[in-house]
């Protein structure tokens, strides 16, 4: 038998999925997607649940961020997930492991970095655990949201010939994270304002909830989630429980100039690398129609919708596992891009 470094994350979930299979009344989708949704008798609403964990020397390490943005990063990652689906928030549960080392201030910092969130799109805490750890800080969330029946945007609705779209640009957080490791082992960094906005990009994701609530009114947007652990691990979601495979353009990959320039700075890092493979970007990737696309919305700071990019297409699979095709300028290339996964 081997160990869990054999098995893989997908294999632990597909696991628990196999041996778990009771199912409750009004389960529209289960586990697989980034909610799941279920329903109450004859109301016009899908409820949507989901939850995630943030651990301390595995999502982040001691010192790299404060406590306020650990508190507000908590809950962001758990928004974008009610964001994937179309969703609207609607209440949240936290529950925290905490050491007894920990002194007052950091408590009410974090819990100021959450309440930011939770009353900026208007998401109630309604409960959750705190406990003791022995060493580590452990950060669990579970959030409630909704969505009208008919919009609700799942993994499994890409169509062939759809293009492949996502919002804002992809690896900024990814390079963000190698900075504060940089500085979490005092290495001697420049602290240029590329830095800065890399880090903030990290520290302070955007949860795309007024985009993901735009996309879920348009008929031609199909099958959508959010960019957590990179375009490399997380399109094949899409693509296998579509049954479709996806052909991407590289060239035409969202890298913003921030990200441009301090890859120029450093020279062994790859722009096109990390936004393939860094994860943490919590944009939007989904699928639409050809002749639709003229109906997506227009980028607006103030809603906090950003600019859209097309970045391929899907197309018919040609095997049983799902596959992309990179290329650029419409040209194969091969490229070894590595899935992320928590236990390999």
């Amino acid at each position: 038998m081997g160990t869990l470094k054999d098995l893989g994350e997908r294999g632990i979930i597909q696991t628990l999925r196999e041996l778990t299979k009771e199912r409750m009344p009004g389960l529209e989708l289960g586990m697989g997607d980034d909610c799941a949704m279920f329903s109450f008798y004859d109301d016009a609403y899908y409820y949507l649940v989901t939850t995630d964990m943030m651990m301390e020397g595995v999502h982040y390490r001691s010192g790299e961020m404060t406590p306020y943005q650990l508190g507000q990063r908590s809950l962001a990652v758990n928004l974008s997930d009610i964001a994937a689906m179309g969703g609207t928030p609607i209440a949240s549960f936290l529950s925290l492991a905490l050491p007894p080392h920990l002194d007052e201030s950091w408590v009410k910092s974090f819990s100021k970095g959450y309440a930011y969130l939770t009353n900026k799109y208007h998401t109630a805490l309604l409960g959750g655990d705190t406990v003791r750890s022995n060493r580590d800080v452990v950060v669990s969330v579970t959030i409630l949201g909704k969505i009208l029946k008919g919009n609700e945007k799942t993994r499994q609705m890409a169509q062939s010939g759809d293009l492949i779209v996502v919002s804002g640009t992809l690896g900024d957080s990814a390079a963000g994270r190698l900075i504060a490791e940089e500085r979490s082992r005092k290495v001697d960094v420049m602290g240029t304002g590329e830095q800065t906005f890399l880090l903030q990009r990290y520290y302070e994701p955007s949860p795309r909830l007024a985009l993901g609530q735009e996309l879920s009114r348009i008929p031609g947007v199909h099958a959508m989630m959010d960019l957590s652990d990179g375009l490399v691990s997380d399109l094949p979601h899409i693509l296998s429980q579509s049954h479709v495979d996806a052909r991407i353009q590289l060239e035409r990959l969202p890298i913003s100039d921030e990200l441009a320039r301090e890859c120029t700075r450093r020279k062994k890092w790859s722009a096109e690398s990390l936004a393939v493979t860094g994860g943490d970007d919590y944009e939007l990737l989904f699928t639409i129609s050809e002749d639709m696309v003229d109906q997506l919305p227009q980028p607006d700071r103030e809603r906090g919708i950003p600019p859209l990019t097309v970045i391929g297409w899907t197309c018919p699979s040609e095997q049983k596992e799902p596959m992309i095709h990179w290329e650029r300028k419409k040209r194969h290339v091969t490229r070894d891009f590595r899935p992320y996964d928590h236990f390999r």
